[in-house]
């Protein structure tokens, strides 16, 4: 069975408006719009959003402010890494817990223990905090 690659696996009704900013090279709206369609979008989704948009693969890792041996996603590029910057900062979304089996099934695992309750002075060996991108619940 073969994989939708890219923009092909969005849902339709915002895979034009997609395409249209790709064109543009507008990639944080993309991740954006993304997001804020689906809702609950792993660090692997969009690896395979932005495949057809530009180089996704290679040495960089997002890790906490507050321990940098705690990683949300690793080995992407510069620019995937500044693109996915938007959805950390952008207003009425968060980055939120979830399981390994969400990344499981979005076909990509990290290969670092597991954060579990991180130690007051923090990690000395890298562990990976497997996060998904959530719009905030209204109030």
């Amino acid at each position: 069975m073969n994989r939708a690659s890219g923009i092909d696996r969005a849902p339709l009704e915002i895979r034009e408006e997609l395409r249209a900013l790709q064109k543009e090279e507008k990639y944080q709206e993309m991740a954006l719009l993304y997001v804020r369609t689906l809702d609950n979008v792993s660090y692997q989704e969009l690896m395979y959003l932005f495949e057809d948009s530009f180089e996704v693969p290679g040495d960089y890792v997002r890790v906490s402010e507050k321990d940098p041996n705690i990683i949300f996603w690793a080995g992407v590029s510069a620019q995937f890494l500044e693109v996915t910057s938007a959805l950390c900062d952008a207003p009425g979304l968060e980055s939120h817990p979830t399981t390994t089996l969400v990344y499981m099934v979005d076909g990509g695992m990290l290969n670092f223990p597991i954060v579990q309750k991180p130690p007051a002075k923090g990690y000395k060996k890298p562990h990976w905090l497997p996060v998904v991108f959530r719009k905030v619940p209204p109030k």
